[in-house]
C-alpha cells in the first residue's frame, strides 16, 4: 500500500508540475526586422498563436498595428518600404532587381543602425533569459550577431518562401535545375535554356548576398561593438526553420530535413462576415451577379498607379454587370460608377470567403495567393516584383486564372482577362478543386508552427534533428572533392604516357635522321 501510494503521489507532482509549467508558458523573444505589412500579418499570426497557448511572448517588429489579439509585449522599431518608387521594378532588369533588393537591405538596416533605442533594448533583453528566439531569416541579418548572447535555441522564421539563403543555411535541396527562382516566369520542366539562365541568376544571387553579409557584418560592428559574432557563423546554429512554402499546390515539392518545416497558409482561416465593416458586408450580400474583389496587397498601394491607368480600369468596371469592391488607399476616387465600391484596409480572408466572391484581381503576393487558394477564387494576376512573378506561373499551370504583367497593361487586355475568367466556369472549378487538395493535411499549418516551435522549448533545441552534412559546402556535399582526388592518378598516367610517347617519338626521329 505504501509503494503504491508513493507511486500515486508522485504520478500527482509530475502531473501537477506539468499544469502549472503548461499555464506559466515559456519566455519567448521574437525579433523580425523587416519593415513588410505582408511579413508582420503572417509572423503576428504565428505569435498571437503562441501567446495563446500561454507563453510570454516579446516582440520586435515594424508594425504592430492597433489589434492585439491577446498580450504579448510588443516594441516597434524603425524601418521603411519604398512605397511611392515600388511601381519602378516593373521596368527593371533581372540583374537590376536583384541589386536593388539587397540594397534596400541595406537602408533598412542603416535606419535601424542609427535608433538608439532599438541597439540599447536588444543589447538589454540580451541579458535576460529566454526559453527561445524566434528570428525572421529575411533582412536585418546584422541583428543574428546578439543572437548567441542569448544562450536558447532559436527557430528561423520567413515569410519569404522564395529564399535562396534560407534553404542554403538548413541544407535544403534548391537545384537550379528543378526550381524557378522568385524573378523567373519558368515552370518545370524547365528548358536547356530556362535552366541556363535559372543558374545564372541563382550564382548572381548567391554572389551579392556574400557581398550583403559583408556589409551587415560592418553594420553589426558599428552598432553593437567588435566583440560580436560572425554572422555566418550564426547561420550554422538555428535549431529549427518555419517557412511560407506551400501547401500543396502553390509551390513545387521539396525533399526537407527533420528540422524544416512548411506552413505556408498559416494565415489562413475560415472567413468570418461579421469582422467586415457594416457598409461593406452590405455592398458584397447586395450582389446578386457576384462581385470582383481588386486588391495590390500592403505593400503596392493602388492610389500611387498612374491616374490613366486608374481611369482605364474604371471605364472597365463600369462597363461589368458584377460588383468591384476595390481596395484603394484614398477616401475618394474620381469617376467611380456606381457597382464599385472603394475601402482603405478590408478584412482580405473575410471578402474571399464570402459566397458571391467571382474574381480576385491580385498582384499575387504569396499571402494573396494562398488566400485566394484556401478560398478557392479564381484570379486575374499583374505581378509587379519578387516572387509575384512565379507566383503567377502557378496560377497558370493550375489553370486557376490568367495572367498579365502590369508593364503589358492596356484597357483592352485588362477588360479582356476579367471576362475570360468570369464567363468561363473552368476556372471556379479547378480553384475548388485547388482549395480542396490545399486544406486536406491532418493538421492545421498554424498547429504545425506552434507544435514544432513548443517541440524546440521542449527539447531546449533540436540539433538532433538537423540532417547528415548540412553545413558542408557543395563541393564536399557532392564529393566533388573526392571525384578530383580520385582522379588526380588517372590525369598522371595520362601524362606520363603522353609523355614517354612524345619522348619514345622524339628519339624514333633522331634514329632515321
Amino acid at each position: 500500500m505504501t509503494i503504491r501510494f508513493n507511486i500515486l503521489l508522485a504520478s500527482f507532482a509530475a502531473v501537477l508540475m506539468l499544469v502549472v509549467n503548461d499555464s506559466k508558458g515559456a519566455k519567448i523573444l521574437a525579433i523580425t526586422l523587416l519593415p513588410s505589412p505582408s511579413h508582420g500579418i503572417w509572423n503576428r499570426v504565428l505569435l498571437e498563436a503562441l501567446a495563446a497557448k500561454g507563453h510570454q511572448v516579446t516582440a520586435y517588429l515594424p508594425f504592430v498595428g492597433k489589434n492585439k489579439t491577446h498580450e504579448i509585449t510588443y516594441h516597434e522599431i524603425e524601418g521603411y518600404f519604398p512605397d511611392e518608387d515600388i511601381l519602378d521594378f516593373a521596368d527593371l532588369s533581372i540583374k537590376e532587381h536583384l541589386e536593388i533588393l539587397w540594397m534596400y537591405g541595406d537602408g533598412i538596416s542603416e535606419i535601424q543602425k542609427k535608433a538608439d533605442s532599438l541597439k540599447n533594448k536588444l543589447v538589454k533583453e540580451s541579458q535576460n533569459q529566454y526559453d527561445l528566439v524566434i528570428f525572421e531569416l529575411c533582412y536585418g541579418e546584422y541583428a543574428a550577431t546578439l543572437l548567441p548572447s542569448f544562450n536558447a535555441p532559436i527557430v528561423a522564421i520567413n515569410a519569404y518562401a522564395d529564399g535562396f539563403w534560407h534553404w542554403d543555411q538548413m541544407g535544403v535541396e534548391n537545384y537550379p535545375s528543378a526550381f524557378a527562382q522568385p524573378l523567373m516566369t519558368f515552370r518545370p520542366p524547365m528548358s536547356f535554356l530556362e535552366r541556363t539562365v535559372n543558374f545564372v541568376t541563382l550564382s548572381y544571387d548567391r554572389f551579392l548576398y556574400s557581398q550583403y553579409l559583408k556589409r551587415q557584418q560592418h553594420v553589426a560592428h558599428e552598432t553593437f561593438g567588435k566583440n560580436i559574432a560572425q554572422i555566418e557563423e550564426v547561420q550554422k546554429t538555428y535549431d529549427f526553420l518555419l517557412v511560407n512554402s506551400g501547401p500543396p499546390g502553390i509551390n513545387p515539392g521539396r525533399s526537407l530535413p527533420p528540422n524544416v518545416k512548411e506552413v505556408g497558409c498559416l494565415q489562413c482561416r475560415p472567413a468570418d462576415l461579421g469582422r467586415l465593416q457594416k457598409d461593406v458586408k452590405e455592398f458584397l450580400d447586395s450582389a446578386t451577379d457576384g462581385f470582383i474583389f481588386f486588391s495590390l496587397g500592403t505593400n503596392i498601394k493602388s492610389s500611387i498607379l498612374p491616374k490613366q491607368v486608374i481611369a482605364d480600369i474604371l471605364e472597365v468596371f463600369g462597363k461589368l454587370k458584377v460588383k468591384v469592391l476595390w481596395k484603394f488607399e484614398k477616401d475618394d476616387l474620381p469617376g467611380k460608377t456606381q457597382n464599385v465600391m472603394i475601402n482603405k484596409w478590408l478584412s482580405q480572408q473575410d471578402v474571399l470567403g464570402h459566397k458571391n466572391a467571382r474574381l480576385f484581381i491580385s498582384h499575387d503576393g504569396l499571402l494573396s495567393t494562398q488566400e485566394a487558394t484556401y478560398h478557392g477564387v479564381p484570379l486575374f494576376v499583374m505581378p509587379f516584383l519578387l516572387d509575384q512573378h512565379k507566383n503567377a506561373e502557378t496560377v497558370i499551370s493550375a489553370d486557376v486564372g490568367v495572367k498579365m504583367k502590369y508593364k503589358d497593361f492596356s484597357k483592352e487586355r485588362f477588360e479582356a482577362a476579367i471576362k475570360e475568367v468570369l464567363n468561363n466556369p473552368r476556372y471556379k472549378s479547378n480553384a475548388l478543386r485547388r482549395s480542396e487538395i490545399a486544406r486536406d493535411s491532418l493538421h492545421t499549418p498554424l498547429e504545425e508552427a506552434v507544435f514544432w516551435v513548443e517541440y524546440v522549448i521542449r527539447h531546449k533545441g533540436a540539433k538532433h534533428l538537423r540532417p547528415a552534412g548540412q553545413h558542408l559546402n557543395w563541393i564536399q556535399l557532392y564529393s566533388i572533392d573526392v571525384i578530383a582526388f580520385l582522379l588526380l592518378p588517372v590525369v598522371f598516367v595520362i601524362f606520363a604516357l603522353k609523355m614517354l610517347m612524345g619522348f619514345f617519338s622524339k628519339k624514333n626521329k633522331v634514329k632515321r635522321s
